[in-house]
C-alpha cells in the first residue's frame, strides 16, 4: 500500500522533503527514526541539528519513476535529494560523489522505518 522511491540518496548532505500530502504520516516516521537514531548516537558524520528530512520546505512533486504508481492510486513516498546535486547527469556523476557515511546513515533510518512499517 506504499511505494518508496529512493533517488539521489548518496550525495553528501542530502535534503528530503515530502512531495505528497497523502504520505505525510510516513514522512513523519522517517523524521522520528532519524531523531531516535541521533539520540542513540547511531548516526555518524551528521550533526544532530541538521536533519535529512525537512517538513518546513515544500517543493511540490518531482517528475520521476513513480508516476505510473501515482496513476494507479498508489501512495508514493518519494525520497529524492532536492535540490538536485550539481553533478547529477553530467560526466562528474561518478562513484566519487557517493558519500559512504550518508549511505550508512540513511540505511539505518530506512531499516528502522521499514521495521516499524511492517510491525516488527
Amino acid at each position: 500500500d506504499l511505494f518508496v522511491l529512493l533517488d539521489l540518496i548518496g550525495a553528501p548532505d542530502p535534503m528530503f522533503v515530502n512531495h505528497f500530502d497523502n504520505t505525510i504520516r510516513w514522512f513523519d516516521e522517517l523524521i522520528y527514526a532519524e531523531r531516535r537514531l541521533h539520540k542513540l548516537g547511531l548516526l555518524s558524520s551528521h550533526p544532530r541539528e541538521v536533519s535529512y528530512f525537512r517538513k518546513d520546505i515544500n517543493l511540490g512533486p518531482v517528475e520521476d519513476d513513480h508516476v505510473p504508481f501515482l496513476q494507479q492510486g498508489v501512495p508514493v513516498l518519494h525520497m529524492i535529494t532536492t535540490p538536485f546535486p550539481s553533478f547529477m547527469h553530467t560526466l562528474e556523476d561518478t562513484a566519487e560523489h557517493i558519500h559512504s557515511q550518508t549511505i550508512e546513515n540513511l540505511t539505518k533510518v530506512l531499516v528502522v522505518f521499514l521495521a516499524e512499517y511492517i510491525g516488527l
